[in-house]
């Protein structure tokens, strides 16, 4: 879908509503949106802060305390879908949901917690959708775009032009799976932000000389770990957008508190004081890795992108 020309007037048709349900590893989200003229614009945003993946154990299995919390999250979303018929709805899992296979019967409790089909996107098609929510929010570059997404267990980067994707990548880094791995118990010290940062750049050291053939102009955050970055680094005297000296400071900072517990920073919500150094960890190993310069974040990301791919599919099929 093109965005409309400023100032383009418009035959419009009646709004209908459409929502995205977006089940990532971090949290649950919800969006609801009023479509007119192929155009959606949100009324509701819900987030539930269900961590996902750090219920699920080494067989590809969901505990059941984060079972329930999960389930408990699909229910009140349902209510907030009742009025809507199935083909306005869009309900994605993302990384944890892809990893949790083993576990058939999860899949079909969440379905029925939600009274929607979930379906289960793959790494590509998760970037793709990313993409695609930042393209609509931001106005184009006249460069390529990279965008980099990094949720509670996978890393997107994606890197298009307009609403074109040339390449999109998703690599199992997260700021959950990151918690469960090298901070256990919440501790924060620098050899486990080191060795965290370490482990990041390894895992996408490969993805460089690709990346770098294609070549970017701007580079853009989409995910609530890099917003949560940019804000706090702004309510420190930033001027706005992400750069290694914020990072290393919020890094040397994270050390300091010695715990997840203790992390105080100005702008940081309490619920994801557990979840930021790990996610920190890794957009460091980026500025690393794809010699960044400045990060600047999208409030658009896979919700958008779903809802925007729910309104190009009503239209392509025809009235």
């Amino acid at each position: 879908m093109e965005p409309r020309e400023p100032g383009r007037r418009e035959h419009r048709t009646e709004a209908r509503r459409i929502a995205a349900v977006d089940l990532g590893s971090n949290g649950f989200r919800l969006a609801r949106a009023r479509v007119e003229d192929g155009v959606p614009e949100i009324e509701l945003r819900r987030r539930d802060p269900v961590r996902l993946a750090g219920g699920l154990d080494g067989r590809g299995r969901i505990s059941a305390e984060v079972r329930i919390r999960a389930l408990r999250s699909l229910e009140g979303f349902a209510g907030l879908l009742r009025d809507l018929p199935d083909a306005s709805v869009r309900a994605a899992g993302t990384n944890t949901f892809r990893a949790a296979r083993a576990d058939p019967r999860f899949h079909a409790e969440a379905e029925a917690a939600l009274g929607r089909r979930i379906e289960i996107l793959s790494g590509r098609e998760e970037g793709r959708l990313i993409f695609l929510g930042v393209a609509h929010d931001l106005p184009g570059a006249p460069g390529n775009r990279l965008v980099l997404d990094i949720g509670g267990g996978s890393t997107e980067l994606v890197i298009g032009r307009g609403f074109e994707v040339f390449r999109v990548e998703s690599v199992g880094l997260g700021c959950v799976s990151g918690m469960r791995r090298g901070f256990e118990e919440g501790l924060l010290t620098r050899n486990a932000l080191a060795e965290a940062r370490t482990a990041a750049r390894k895992a996408l050291e490969n993805l460089r000389g690709d990346f770098e053939a294609l070549g970017w102009s701007e580079t853009i955050g989409a995910s609530g770990t890099l917003r949560a970055i940019e804000r706090i680094l702004r309510s420190l005297g930033g001027s706005g957008g992400i750069d290694l000296d914020g990072v290393e400071e919020l890094l040397d900072r994270c050390a300091h508190a010695g715990r997840s517990s203790s992390l105080s920073l100005p702008g940081l919500k309490p619920e994801r004081r557990p979840v930021f150094a790990p996610g920190l960890a890794i957009c460091a190993a980026l500025f690393d890795v794809f010699r960044l310069e400045t990060i600047r974040t999208s409030r658009a990301a896979l919700r958008e992108g779903l809802l925007l791919d729910l309104c190009r599919n009503r239209d392509s099929a025809g009235p």
